[in-house]
């Protein structure tokens, strides 16, 4: 069912401002990037020119009693001072609304030119439902005194992750999946009638099923270093040791076992011992003290690094990478949006832990779009948990094959659905179809 929301918990935004105020007339107080600045205000040049990053946030589905957060960017582009008003809610006790206002950093701002402010949308869905709403930005912009920007979401019963897509035995492609519950645990016993594939919106039937996945895994095991993490580092040691103690080695039969690398990161990236089955060498290099420069964060290149080194793993294996790390960046060559185009081009799913005053966005959008999923550690206290989570999920992935229709190096978009007793969810991909 579509809800619209409307009534009593419609979401929009009811900007309470003068005439005078919708004149320019008032001064109400700096806004900007960087907290309150309206030292560029002028009297004379071009009228206020609102610009708003986005004029429609789409959150996608997002398990029921989870929340995701969406940043949205005003920026004044006129050389006049743009005025923006009180953001309130109509009916701010509505408790069905999944969509809320948080970090609210534009409301009674005045933004000189070229400034900006930020606020935060959450979505927050409380049941199996697709969600719309809109609300309206209102300033002093002559040509544009309201901007609506449009919301939506969808609630979903279960996170459903394409996680690796394998596609060297064409026609036949290969899919690991994992499944799992609103508290992060993965969902067992599910069997092949509670799955759909879809390959370009066609239904595909599934030719093989496994509930449980045997094949080796490689992963490799990213921890931040850098100075924002200093207080958690012993903790996230101790949690690694157990996230490695948690694989299955076997050094009699090297291509049957798990096998891990360590990838430490600051201001540069670390990589040691490489791909090894050999546990003692693995926790020597978690519990090494770390030497290099930590006034930094290069997560970016620290993830890319270990995407290319898994994706050169034996694509039999189940290949992932795990990250803890606060979601900061400001040292890396590469940007997030390369990171996710390369993850899924290699086809390895990056699983991300946000612990400290993490940017929650960039981890989420990191997790989502490559197959991974997204997790929050409140506090050091969690990651064990959260680490054994990670762990299960990536042992109890489903195995689904089917026969391509796409031909040569065709680019094709995937979409896996699961209904269990009356809990759905799906995950949609776009990779590089049968060579």
């Amino acid at each position: 069912m579509k809800k619209k929301l409307g009534g009593t918990i419609a979401l929009f935004l009811t900007v309470l401002i003068t005439t005078g105020f919708l004149a320019g007339g008032c001064s109400v107080g700096g806004g900007g990037g960087s907290g309150d600045d309206t030292s560029n205000t002028t009297t004379t040049g071009t009228p206020p020119d609102i610009n708003v990053s986005a004029n429609q946030l789409l959150f996608g589905g997002i398990v029921q009693n989870n929340f995701t957060d969406r940043t949205l960017t005003i920026q004044n582009k006129g050389s006049l001072s743009l005025n923006i008003g009180q953001i309130a809610w109509t009916n701010p006790h509505a408790p069905l609304s999944p969509f809320s206002i948080r970090n609210d950093n534009c409301s009674g701002k005045t933004l000189a030119s070229l400034r900006t402010c930020t606020l935060q949308i959450r979505f927050f869905p409380p049941d199996q439902d697709h969600y719309e709403d809109s609300f309206d930005i209102l300033s002093n912009d002559p040509d544009e005194k309201s901007v609506t920007v449009n919301v939506s979401g969808d609630g979903r019963g279960l996170n459903v992750s394409i996680n690796q897509v394998d596609t060297g035995s064409c026609p036949m492609v290969r899919l690991y999946v994992s499944v799992s519950q609103s508290d992060g645990n993965p969902q067992t016993g599910l069997s092949s009638n509670h799955f759909t594939v879809f390959e370009r919106s066609v239904d595909r039937p599934i030719t093989t099923f496994s509930g449980n996945a045997t094949s080796p895994k490689s992963i490799a095991l990213i921890l931040d270093f850098s100075a924002s993490m200093f207080y958690a580092i012993p903790d996230m040691k101790a949690a690694a040791l157990d996230f490695i103690g948690d694989l299955s080695f076997d050094q009699a039969n090297p291509s049957m076992s798990d096998e891990a690398e360590i990838i430490r990161f600051a201001k540069n990236v670390e990589a040691s011992p490489g791909f090894t089955n050999i546990q003692a060498d693995l926790n020597t290099a978690i519990m090494a003290p770390f030497t290099g420069d930590d006034d930094g964060t290069a997560m970016y290149d620290a993830v890319w690094q270990a995407v290319e080194d898994t994706a050169a793993r034996d694509v039999s294996r189940r290949r992932a990478v795990v990250v803890i790390a606060d979601g900061k960046d400001n040292r890396s060559f590469t940007d997030l949006s390369e990171l996710i185009e390369q993850a899924l081009e290699k086809g390895v799913p990056v699983f991300t832990i946000g612990l400290g005053e993490v940017n929650a966005e960039n981890m989420q959008q990191l997790a989502d779009e490559t197959g991974g999923q997204y997790y929050l550690a409140p506090d050091e206290t969690e990651l064990q948990n959260i680490y054994f989570q990670i762990s299960d999920i990536i042992s109890s992935q489903y195995i689904l094959e089917y026969n391509s229709l796409s031909s040569m190096s065709d680019t094709i978009d995937l979409k896996v659905e699961v209904d269990y007793n009356t809990l759905q969810g799906e995950d949609s991909r776009e990779t590089i179809g049968c060579p």
